[in-house]
């Protein structure tokens, strides 16, 4: 990410050169410290989504007498770029694994093949004038072998059976199918936080152990579900934390708080 890293010296330069204080421009644009130095610093895996992101740049540039647009379409690119590098990479694991999938299906085959033949001389070959002995005797070995175990394996049937039954799932699902396209950040248990888009009738499947924190945007339309049942969402902008008892819908500072100061 270093032209985020790049974009942010730009823009720090820029306050500095006007002899602007870090904390003259948090109190104008009523933006915190900690997010304007990680707008400065380019710290891509710490922003928010693009879209408050750019919303930030612009009350920065505001603040220190910046009338450039063209700041603003250079960091909006960048986003844009980051997307088609991750496109991609996607379609390069993609081929990758269709590739390696038919190298495993190809050796499988030899293998096969080759233990098939193999099978087939020492067994086949040497007790070939022999069949109906040899058969026989499987035969009656299955036999007895069959109502010996029996009734073991079928309690132990029963047994794998009530273990399957009795055992939860220790994760939560958290599925998003998009009415529009819209955007969204999350960030699942201590994992790095994710941001992005999703096209209208797309569908995104999120799983987590303790938390899920998201922001959804332009989310009219959207159908949201938890643990396959539905939530409703009462604005256009959403900001969500779940756990595995449920899910509560934040305010903006609620979700600020628990996203840097993790309160």
């Amino acid at each position: 990410m270093d032209r985020f890293r790049e974009f942010g010296q730009k823009i720090k330069q820029l306050r500095e050169s006007r002899n602007i204080s870090i904390d003259t421009v948090s109190s104008k644009t009523k933006i915190s410290k900690k997010l304007l130095n990680i707008l400065e610093k380019g710290e891509r895996k710490r922003f928010l989504i693009p879209v408050f992101m750019e919303g930030f740049l612009r009350n920065y540039l505001e603040a220190i007498k910046e009338s450039r647009s063209d700041l603003i379409k250079e960091f909006r690119g960048l986003f844009f770029e980051e997307e088609k590098e991750k496109e991609k990479i996607i379609r390069k694991e993609a081929e990758r694994s269709k590739s390696i999938k038919r190298r495993i299906t190809y050796i499988s085959g030899a293998v096969l093949g080759a233990a098939l033949i193999i099978a087939s001389t020492i067994y086949i070959a040497p007790n070939f004038f022999n069949t109906k002995n040899v058969v026989s005797n499987r035969v009656q070995t299955v036999q007895k072998s069959h109502f010996k175990s029996s009734n073991s394996s079928e309690s132990a049937h029963k047994n794998i059976v009530a273990v399957k039954s009795e055992q939860k799932p220790d994760y939560f699902t958290f599925k998003i199918v998009a009415g529009r396209r819209s955007w969204i950040f999350y960030k699942i248990d201590s994992k790095t936080s994710n941001s992005g888009f999703i096209e209208a009738g797309k569908t995104m499947k999120l799983k987590a152990k303790n938390l899920l924190l998201a922001t959804l945007g332009n989310s009219i339309g959207m159908h949201l579900f938890f643990n396959g049942k539905i939530i409703t969402i009462p604005k256009s902008v959403v900001h969500i934390q779940c756990r595995i008892s449920g899910c509560t819908v934040l305010s903006a500072r609620e979700w600020q708080n628990i996203i840097f100061n993790g309160k």
